[in-house]
């Protein structure tokens, strides 16, 4: 375990996660949110998962919970632009289709900016979201995200480009409202 808020923790990704995170990214509700909606075949995921540790700028962690004692992968926690010298980073996290709607996402990015802003020490955490994603947006702005900034019509669904949100939470912003 890398670390943990309350039942909810992200640890190093395991090749027993490979399977259900390369299902969770193939399902057509989870690439409908992505930037890349390049289907993952078995092979591609193996070669993903060996090169995950070559990289200093962007990480990739098992999402999980203790339910009824028995470890749960709920889903993936990702760290890109890890930017160590300006104290700033993009966060993401997708969630294993049967356990969406049931608050771990909520609880996921609860985790997320705790160890982005307690523990790494960030000054800003970011994160990009479809225009169209109205229940992750309705979220992100909970914690207090806003948007910075909208690059047009960036993403192609079905017969239509789309808007691509960035939007940006401040450690300073954080820490007033957990302190409230």
């Amino acid at each position: 375990m890398i670390y943990s808020l309350n039942e909810v923790y992200f640890r190093v990704l395991l090749p027993a996660d490979l399977e259900p995170l390369r299902q969770m990214h193939n399902d057509p509700t989870t690439l409908l949110m992505l930037t890349d909606t390049t289907i993952v075949t078995k092979s591609m995921q193996k070669k993903w998962y060996l090169n995950l540790k070559k990289s200093a700028k962007s990480k990739r962690y098992s999402f999980c919970a203790k339910l009824q004692g028995k470890e749960v992968l709920l889903g993936m926690i990702r760290f890109d632009q890890i930017d160590t010298i300006n104290h700033n980073m993009l966060v993401g996290l997708d969630i294993i289709p049967v356990y969406r709607g049931q608050g771990f996402g909520k609880l996921g990015f609860k985790l997320i900016l705790s160890y982005c802003f307690k523990i790494l020490k960030m000054h800003k955490v970011s994160l990009y979201t479809a225009s169209y994603n109205k229940v992750a947006i309705g979220l992100y702005k909970k914690f207090g995200f806003k948007i910075e900034g909208v690059l047009r019509e960036h993403l192609f669904r079905g017969i239509e480009y789309n808007d691509l949100y960035v939007m940006a939470l401040f450690n300073r912003d954080y820490l007033g409202r957990a302190k409230k």
